[in-house]
């Protein structure tokens, strides 16, 4: 018996098919039925007359094309050599308009997947076309639709145009202006011309087409959908939690709603889902994650801003290294899948004493050159104190004295906040000694009892060479910052 598919009511009035019950059999193609029963068809009185992709077959289209829409037959991107000779409908953004004559003109057209190349030639329009009275008045970012054949360039090369972005051209039969610009504050596509932040910020309407930001938001796109992806396939729930909440003060100030229905009451938005997600563990859903939306009323800088999106996570029945390796494999498929590389797992690990003994602080870039090292007990050192030294590489940074004495005014404010004893700074000479020390400082007082040669040794373990300039320091072994950091 031959299987049937039946299309449901609601569906065949969405599809403005005749609304009797009828059966199809799955081996008829879409593209058979009438045009007029094809949901490409548009009437929109305030657009006038648009091209509107009908019959997908008649028009050499396909009708399964995700991009296909009432207005277009392909994105841009999706225009190319297979396409040859076949009538497609574009729509998009007219990024640079070139008029040469009155029988030709250039558009680059733009969408949101790239750009092509518009020909316009009068020979190959009717004589009754008005396309050129159109082209001469358009401005650029004007949002319009073209109709044209796909023409495959020779060798590549251009066919008159100055920048030509892909290896096909359209040659346009219909140019539909959908949404006609003004002439812009500024253009988007001069990186060496644009406005300053707080002009574009005003016009961000524009300042978002530009290539760097899209990129940026397409990118922030794949990495939320990988996430999604790891964290299903590893058993979390993706559970919504309120936004509108009670004032729970944590670290920073909240952000208040009054209440329309209780007056003199108001709601706080989270700073972070921390009680719900605790709830939810209790309650039994033992894997949850959300992409949270926190807000915290504090002052912007670098890493804090008033509102931000954060990966909140929670698991029951664990230890820290079970939520190591999940954070690990996130990041790492992250890597792969939106950025090609590679990340190696398990990653290294550093002990709290660790990062602060060499970096100066809990949360290092490892990267950095400039790592702190201890010198090793000489006997000189001031009472329960430990030395600390900071090589600069003189081949690579010229310090001069300006430069040094700004360093050292911040060293002995960190003193006088009692983090260290005593801090100094120290040219090397060619016999791998410092040039000048005072009486009191750390490595005249090692030359007093240990001798010349013994501080050489020590300089050069510490990685310290001829030329360097080295920074000492003396603190407390009790306390875990340095005025070196």
């Amino acid at each position: 018996m031959n299987s049937q598919l039946r299309i449901p009511f609601k569906l065949c009035r969405s599809l403005q098919l005749n609304t009797k019950a009828f059966w199809l059999k799955p081996s008829l193609k879409a593209h058979t039925l009438s045009p007029r029963h094809s949901f490409y068809s548009v009437q929109n009185r305030n657009l006038g007359t648009l091209n509107s992709v009908e019959n997908p077959e008649k028009n050499q289209t396909n009708f399964f094309n995700k991009y296909s829409t009432a207005l277009r037959s392909h994105s841009i991107d999706q225009v190319d050599n297979k396409l040859s000779g076949k009538t497609v409908v574009l729509c998009g953004w007219a990024e640079r308009i070139r008029l040469v004559s009155s029988s030709l003109g250039f558009i680059v057209l733009r969408d949101r997947y790239g750009s092509v190349q518009i020909v316009f030639n009068k020979k190959d329009l009717p004589l009754e076309s008005d396309i050129f009275e159109k082209l001469a008045s358009l401005n650029q970012e004007s949002v319009i639709q073209i109709k044209g054949t796909v023409r495959v360039l020779e060798n590549n090369a251009p066919s008159g145009s100055t920048s030509r972005p892909s290896s096909v051209e359209i040659n346009a039969q219909e140019l539909t202006v959908l949404n006609s610009s003004d002439v812009l504050p500024f253009s988007p596509f001069s990186p060496s011309n644009l406005p300053n932040e707080a002009f574009r910020l005003k016009h961000r309407y524009l300042d978002l087409r530009r290539k760097e930001l899209q990129n940026n938001i397409v990118t922030r796109a794949k990495i939320l959908r990988v996430i999604r992806n790891y964290l299903d396939e590893n058993g979390f729930l993706d559970i919504e939690t309120p936004i509108l909440f009670k004032s729970t003060p944590e670290g920073a100030r909240e952000f208040l709603v009054p209440s329309r229905t209780m007056p003199g009451s108001c709601y706080a938005l989270p700073q972070s889902p921390q009680q719900f997600k605790q709830l939810l563990m209790v309650s039994g859903f033992d894997r949850y994650y959300q992409i949270a939306r926190c807000f915290r009323d504090e002052d912007l800088r670098a890493d804090r801003q008033p509102e931000f999106t954060q990966v909140d996570i929670e698991m029951s029945f664990i230890e820290h290294g079970d939520i190591q390796r999940v954070i690990e494999g996130m990041i790492q498929k992250v890597m792969l899948e939106v950025k090609g590389y590679k990340v190696q797992t398990p990653f290294k690990k550093l002990s709290f004493n660790e990062a602060t003994s060499r970096f100066g602080t809990d949360k290092p870039d490892t990267r950095f050159g400039l790592e702190i090292k201890q010198f090793p007990k000489s006997g000189a050192e001031l009472e329960n104190c430990l030395s600390e030294v900071l090589v600069v590489d003189g081949n690579l940074y010229k310090l001069s004295n300006r430069e040094i004495a700004e360093i050292m005014d911040l060293v002995n404010k960190s003193i006088s906040g009692g983090e260290s004893r005593m801090a100094n700074v120290h040219k090397i000479n060619e016999q791998g000694l410092p040039v000048k020390k005072s009486p009191n400082s750390f490595l005249s007082r090692v030359i007093q009892s240990k001798g010349n040669e013994y501080v050489q040794v020590m300089l050069k373990n510490a990685g310290a060479k001829p030329g360097d300039t080295i920074f000492i320091a003396e603190r407390l072994e009790s306390i875990t910052a340095s005025s070196i950091y």
